[in-house]
């Protein structure tokens, strides 16, 4: 009697097991999100990559998984919190999306944010990307000046944003791209002249 108990426990235990194991794997990015390592970042990656020639639309697996199932919301989360995978995959998330504007928005106010948390990561990113994902996909100005619906009309929000990104982009110290950082700081300077005239 005792073993039979046992035994069914053990197979609703491994049922259940089995059921979780089913589903997490059904969302590959669910799985980044939870779980945000190299195995998790090269599946979401693939997925991407097979995703590039094919125009997306509420059936596809990667809408269906990041838009539909709402797992684009911790993407960007992982984004802001300056995590370096997430980042990179927001990065080649791009062409997927192209045409499609309000993510391509998405997109820009997400990494935008990363300047103040990140800002060398930024520079990586954006040297690795510069001319094959910017000014291809979204424009330089839509990336770093994109602060999102929060500032809009606000002129004085958007100023010390304005002020945050510039300072943390002339703290960084050893950062390769040189020509690069003096591209975005020469925006955000013009940016500053412009809306304090705003």
């Amino acid at each position: 009697m005792r073993n039979t108990l046992i035994n069914r426990c053990l197979i609703a235990f491994l049922l259940i097991l089995g059921m979780t194991n089913c589903y997490s794997s059904n969302n590959i990015w669910r799985d980044f999100n939870n779980n945000p390592n190299d195995e998790n970042y090269e599946r979401c990656l693939t997925q991407i990559e097979e995703t590039n020639t094919i125009p997306i639309n509420d059936k596809t697996p990667i809408f269906k998984q990041l838009i539909i199932d709402q797992e684009i919301r911790n993407l960007f989360k992982l984004v802001e919190s300056g995590n370096k995978l997430a980042s990179d995959l927001c990065f080649n998330l791009f062409p997927v999306f192209k045409g499609h504007v309000q993510y391509i928005e998405f997109f820009n106010i997400s990494l935008g944010k990363l300047i103040t948390r990140d800002a060398q990561l930024f520079m990586e990113l954006l040297a690795k990307y510069d001319n094959v994902i910017v000014g291809k996909y979204t424009s330089f100005d839509g990336l770093l000046g994109n602060y999102g619906n929060d500032f809009d009309d606000n002129v004085n929000m958007m100023i010390v944003e304005t002020n945050k990104r510039l300072e943390s982009l002339r703290n960084l110290n050893n950062c390769n791209n040189k020509q690069l950082i003096k591209k975005c700081i020469d925006y955000f300077n013009k940016r500053l002249e412009f809306l304090k005239r705003w």
